[in-house]
């Protein structure tokens, strides 16, 4: 489908606050949400164990709703 300007905006704000993650969170939020990858290949990425993945992924989207609601009142 069409990427509609409402969209672009709402995915380049969702880009400019990921910035504001910690870099390991933010990293594995986008190997899994926008590259594809499975947590067990993002553990192997990033050295570390399945669960401290899923924790990272857990943390940051929770982070990044927190800062969605703050800056932009649950509005996206």
């Amino acid at each position: 489908g069409e990427l509609l300007p409402d969209m672009i905006t709402d995915i380049k704000i969702l880009l400019e606050n990921l910035n504001l993650l910690p870099i390991e969170q933010k990293e594995a939020i986008i190997l899994k949400e926008i590259e594809g990858f499975a947590i067990k290949e993002i553990a192997i990425i990033q050295n570390v164990s399945d669960e401290t993945v899923k924790s990272r992924i857990y943390r940051g989207k929770l982070k990044l709703k927190e800062i969605l609601e703050v800056n932009y009142g649950g509005q996206l």
